[in-house]
Parts: C-alpha cells; structure tokens; sequence
C-alpha cells in the first residue's frame, strides 16, 4: 500500500523499473516535474544508494540523481505546469524566425543582450512588445517570474536534456529549423521569455509561435459504422430536407469535413447526396469514402483495440472487436506503395505497439523533413524506429508526407494515444512493454 508521500522526477527521463535494481528492465519513465506516490520507506538499494521506492501503479523509482524525495527542488519550479496530456498538442510549439534564439539560463540586462544578441536586440524587444505575436494567447496567462532569476540565478539543466555549451548568461543557440516545445512564459524588463521543455529560457520575440492544425477525425457513436465521408473539395453546399424533399436549408461545407453515413440517398438536382448522422445530405461524388474493410482473423472478440491504416486511402480506423469506433485520414511515408528498405513508405503488415510517449524528440531523418523537434507530441512506435505520432507542422492530412512514420493531426493523435495499449499511467511521460500492445495493421 502506498501512502501520501510523492517522488518528483527531475531528469528528462526518470525511469521507472520492474524491480528495485539498476539493472532491471524499464517500464517506463516519468519527465522532469512530474511526480508519483510512493511507499514510506525504500524498498530496498540495489545500484541506488539512497534507495528504491516503489511507485504508483506499478515498479520503483531510483532516490538519486533522476529524482528526488523533496518537493522543493529547484529544478521543480521551472517544470512546470508540465504536459498537458489530452490536449491535442502537450505543449504549445514555436520555430525560430529571424536570427536563431539564444538559449539562455540567466536573465541579461540590456548591455548583456546587446553584446549578446547584437545592436538590433532592443528594436525587436520594442516591436514585439508592442505588436506581439498574434498566437501569444496560445501559451496562457503569464506565470509569476522565479525569484531565483530575479536574484541573478540560473535555470539549472536537467539530467538527459540535450548537452548545452556554458557562458555566463547563455548556453548557445537553437538550430536554424529547429522546432520548440514551451511550457510556460513570463515578462521581464518588457520583454517576454518562454520556459522550454528541455528548461532553456528563448525569447520569445525571437520566435514565431505555431498555431495546430485544426483537422479531426470523427468518433463513431454506439449504433453507427463506417462508411464515413470526408469532403475532397476545398468547400461545397450541402443540404437539409423537409419530410416532403424540399430543402430547408443549404449548407456551407469545409474541406475535409467528415460525414458518419447513414446508408440513406437521394437524387438532387440530378445528383446522388447521401445522408448523415449530422442531419445534411452529400453529394457523393464530393466524398472520400472510409468503407468497412475485411475483419481480420487475429480479431477474436469484441474487446480487442486494434488500428487499421490504409495506405492507398490515407486512412486510419480505430476499432474495439469489430466495431469500428474512430475514423480520421492520416499522412503516411512519401513513398507510397513502394519498398521501406528503399524509400521513404511506411511498412505494411501486422505490428504492435511497444512503446508511447507523451512527447519524444525526433529528428527529420524520422519525421520527413530537415528541421529538429524538441518534442513530437504522442509518439507510438509499432516496428523499429517507425511510429505514429502527432504532426503540428503540416495540414496535409489525406496525403502522404513523411519519412516512413505515419501522421495523425493533433487531436486524432491525441485521441488515439489514449485509446491504444500499453496505457501510459496518469504522471508518467513514456511506457515500455515487451509484449501486448494494440495491434497495427497497415495494410494497402
């Protein structure tokens, strides 16, 4: 039985292990800021000197350098409010624009910024304050800004993040294309700062805050199935009838835009249109169609959770048995239905899921294109380094796009994270299994 007492992970990853010792195998990790509820006492200190705490709902955590019994750490007080899971994206997203920001772990006076940045610093401090980036509301209320740095401290590196050079306010610069993860902001001396993932200070003149894709799938209600449609034309009318076929109503439809079908159709003004659970008739001919595909014999009952990816539709259908419960379009390997030995296609067979992270960095050798991702949002790798994951960086859901690995927008991301296996215990950033997760099946 666990008590009240809580462990606080202070590396970017504190693993969790399925027994008290260094060697034993990792389940899964809890990110910096994050804690866990914890047995009173250690449970034993094989490899940790300070010893092992068995943790909620499963394993032990290490009481040394990844973690800490106090809840006052310092390293506590920036990794904060941590990734806000269920949220299409966990973190709020920015590239860099202009001159590449500095990573900075000290707040710099003016004559330290001019020296540092340039002579042109304090013209984009003015214009940004004054004209700020029109996303800033994206990243919410401002938080209080930490003493420790009004007192000339510094933000203190996490164990596991990314290796950084050492100067007295900086620690480097970001890459030209790079791509980052904030987690909070604060201003100071009129000029605004964002608290990274990683725990570097970036100005956030200095970078231009992404707004997601607002594209989603649709969740199926108990009693409906596929076909579901999604509109393949930038917009077009669709229609609202009365009981004697008259149209009430004409509405006005967006690209993409999913229909759950009805199985009912019509001819209007010479036309086939389809009717919806939504209450509007389609024209057909407008719709790509999600159609009911052969129920695989691995699918022995009705509770299994299983993915079916289409490769040639750029689809996938979330099921539980055989019933189909979440339709979205997705963006597979730009290669199509060529060979992943050769080029960038996503693998076809059956695969399952071996382990999820709320967010994980990936390169563009991964994710089809040059830039560096601090934190890809809900990364579910099923074969190798091939995985399903969130995509804030195009709208191009319905084509291919990637390297290989298969694109979900962020909510359908979101949305799929919690719905496959092996289920990321509330607190925890990642999880590890050896077998029995969801099955993938990536079919043409």
């Amino acid at each position: 039985m666990l008590g009240d007492k809580r462990i606080h992970a202070i590396s970017i990853e504190t693993y969790v292990r399925a027994l008290p010792e260094r060697k034993a195998r990792a389940i899964g990790y809890l990110r910096a800021g994050a804690s866990s509820r914890r047995s009173d006492e250690p449970v034993g200190n094989n490899g940790c000197k300070d010893g092992w705490y068995a943790v909620e709902p499963e394993g032990f955590v290490c009481n040394g350098p990844d973690a800490t019994l106090d809840p006052a750490a310092k390293i506590l007080t920036y990794a904060v409010p941590g990734p806000k899971r269920g949220e299409p994206v966990p973190y709020q997203y920015a590239y860099v624009r202009g001159k590449v920001p500095h990573y900075y772990a000290r707040l710099p006076e003016k004559k330290d910024r001019m020296r540092i940045e340039g002579g042109d610093v304090e013209g984009v401090i003015v214009g940004a304050y004054h004209s700020p980036d029109p996303h800033l509301g994206l990243l919410g209320p401002a938080r209080e800004v930490p003493q420790e740095l009004l007192d000339g401290g510094r933000v203190p590196r996490p164990p596991g993040a990314a290796p950084r050079l050492r100067y007295k306010f900086h620690t480097g610069r970001a890459e030209p294309k790079t791509r980052l993860a904030l987690m909070s902001w604060f201003e100071h001396d009129k000029r605004r700062w964002a608290v990274t993932s990683q725990l570097d200070l970036v100005a956030i003149d200095r970078l231009r805050i992404i707004a997601p894709p607002p594209f989603r799938g649709v969740e199926l209600e108990q009693g409906q199935s596929l076909p579901v449609g999604f509109l393949r034309v930038q917009t077009a009318s669709g229609y609202r009838f009365d009981d004697d076929g008259k149209v009430t109503e004409t509405v006005r439809l967006s690209h993409r835009q999913p229909f759950r079908l009805n199985g009912e159709k019509k001819v209007h003004a010479g036309k086939t249109v389809l009717g919806s659970h939504e209450g509007v008739w389609v024209q057909e001919s407008l719709l790509t169609m999600v159609e009911l595909r052969e129920i695989p014999t691995f699918v022995k009952n009705d509770t299994l959770r299983w993915l079916d990816i289409s490769v040639r539709d750029q689809t996938l259908v979330a099921y539980r048995g055989k019933q189909p419960v979440y339709v979205t379009l997705v963006s597979t390997g730009s290669g199509g239905m060529g060979d992943p030995e050769t080029t960038h296609s996503t693998p076809r067979g059956l695969f399952a899921i071996f382990s999820k992270h709320v967010s994980t960095k990936m390169s563009g050798d991964e994710i089809g294109s040059e830039y560096l991702i601090d934190d890809v949002p809900y990364v579910q790798y099923f074969h190798h380094g091939y995985a399903l994951h969130g995509a804030f960086w195009h709208d191009n859901f319905g084509r291919v796009q990637s390297h290989g690995c298969v694109n979900l927008a962020p909510a359908d991301a979101a949305w799929v994270f919690e719905f496959t296996g092996p289920e990321v215990p509330e607190g925890w950033h990642g999880r590890y299994v050896k077998g029995g997760g969801t099955p993938v099946l990536i079919r043409p």
